[in-house]
């Protein structure tokens, strides 16, 4: 419920840009691209928060190792949009484009479950301590698959974004750009102005340094699917004769912002308003300051979780053993 929840998030804008044309679109493509982009959604954030998980335990990676292929094909996944873009605007169209590229994630997912599930395509069991890693064919049906979702899921976001989709069933893209090397896309962006002006470029200058602190964001939110989950791993999973799965703790970052978005609106803006004396309470990079401190504050307290489970695995001999540490995963929910 929660990851659909999440999957629905960033698509609450399509509805209403996707059915308001009555030339293109309405709700027969409305349906296509709401369905495609939940499907993808679901997908994706279910890999996220088990890969670390299935590259250590059935692949046999290290704790490093792990964290690193999991990092490197997220960093895929947001830039392979930059391919999805250029192939919608001059070449295929959105609709088109969404079409061909959901077929290519589809086809990643097969190639995954096929890995995972058939004998001959994943390491055999541990026998002991003995634990055979996968060999380079296993690892190249694997990658194999999970590349192509990640091109694939990467190619259809830049075709739903609520920034200039106002038509997903283009018309016919070979009116706008003659099919041709990427030089030719160049020269059409240039003559028909769909470069910024100078003085657009000006203010995009002026807002690296604030994309720049994005940068630390990102790397914090990263740990939440790599280091935070082997973290997870390590510790007490049951409660009582209930089993928490580590990927599982994800959930309370969407339940955070489902409770979160509501009672900002409703509660902290009113009460900001008296202090700054603007109708949204904070400006933009006030509420990014914010964040930015709340992250430092989500750092800290793993940290500190994580010096309390190191004491105790290294009082009762627990160190680089595969055995949890007594100490209840429910303390990573902060």
């Amino acid at each position: 419920m929660f990851f659909l929840m999440r999957t629905l998030w960033p698509v609450r804008k399509v509805i209403s840009v996707c059915c308001a044309s009555t030339k293109t679109g309405n709700w027969k493509a409305c349906t296509f691209i709401l369905g495609t982009e939940c499907c993808e959604r679901l997908a994706y954030y279910g890999i996220a928060s088990n890969l670390v998980s299935y590259l250590t335990n059935t692949l046999q990676e290290g704790n490093v190792s792990a964290a690193r292929n999991v990092t490197n094909w997220k960093c895929t996944c947001y830039l392979t949009p930059l391919i999805g873009a250029i192939i919608a605007d001059a070449y295929l169209g959105k609709y088109l484009t969404i079409s061909i590229f959901s077929t290519i994630c589809f086809i990643g997912m097969c190639t995954l479950t096929l890995s995972a599930t058939i004998p001959a395509l994943k390491p055999v069991e541990c026998e002991g301590s003995l634990c055979p890693s996968a060999t380079t064919a296993q690892y190249a049906v694997f990658f194999l698959g999970l590349y192509l979702v990640a091109l694939g899921t990467g190619c259809i976001k830049p075709c739903v974004s609520s920034f200039g989709a106002d038509q997903f069933d283009d018309t016919d893209p070979r009116e706008r750009v003659k099919k041709g090397s990427f030089f030719n896309w160049f020269y059409f962006c240039i003559n028909d102005g769909a470069l910024i002006s100078s003085e657009e470029l000006k203010i995009l200058v002026r807002m690296f340094p604030i994309w720049a602190t994005g940068i630390v964001f990102a790397a914090i939110l990263a740990r939440m699917s790599t280091m935070f989950v082997e973290q997870r791993m390590t510790m007490g999973t049951s409660i009582g004769s209930f089993t928490i799965p580590p990927a599982c703790l994800s959930t309370f970052d969407i339940i955070s912002v489902i409770l979160c978005v509501p009672a900002y609106d409703s509660v902290i803006v009113h009460i900001a308003r008296k202090f700054t004396g603007t109708d949204r309470g904070f400006s933009q990079l006030q509420r990014m300051g914010i964040g930015l401190i709340l992250s430092v504050l989500c750092m800290m307290a793993a940290a500190i979780v994580e010096i309390k489970r190191f004491k105790l695995a290294r009082e009762l001999g627990l160190v680089d053993q595969s055995v949890a540490v007594p100490l209840c995963i429910l303390w990573k929910i902060p």
